[in-house]
């Protein structure tokens, strides 16, 4: 409902909370705060989109070559600050890692 967390949320939250360091977690939970601002769920959009970049940053910064993370962060660099040139950079990146996960 709006204004509340979505269970998503919660539990990529605990996620995170349990291992700080996962990059799919964080990433996940990334995503969700993203959708929920996008999809005016929340009562202050900003709080999300904020938390959506930070939990991004975060999970590019534990990913190494892990092409599911970074392809969610291709997916939200688009949008959260609008760095088109380095959503592709990463796109392409996550597809060189691996080329042939559906996902990615």
């Amino acid at each position: 409902p709006y204004g509340r967390k979505h269970a998503m949320i919660r539990h990529f939250d605990r996620a995170v909370a349990m291992d700080p360091a996962f990059p799919q977690a964080l990433a996940y939970a990334a995503l969700a705060h993203q959708m929920q601002s996008t999809l005016d769920l929340t009562v202050d959009p900003s709080e999300d989109f904020s938390a959506a970049d930070e939990l991004c940053s975060r999970a590019e910064a534990e990913a190494g070559d892990d092409a599911l993370v970074l392809s969610i962060a291709a997916v939200l660099r688009e949008e959260l600050p609008q760095d088109d040139d380095g959503a592709v950079a990463r796109a392409r990146r996550a597809v060189a890692f691996n080329p042939h996960n559906h996902d990615v």
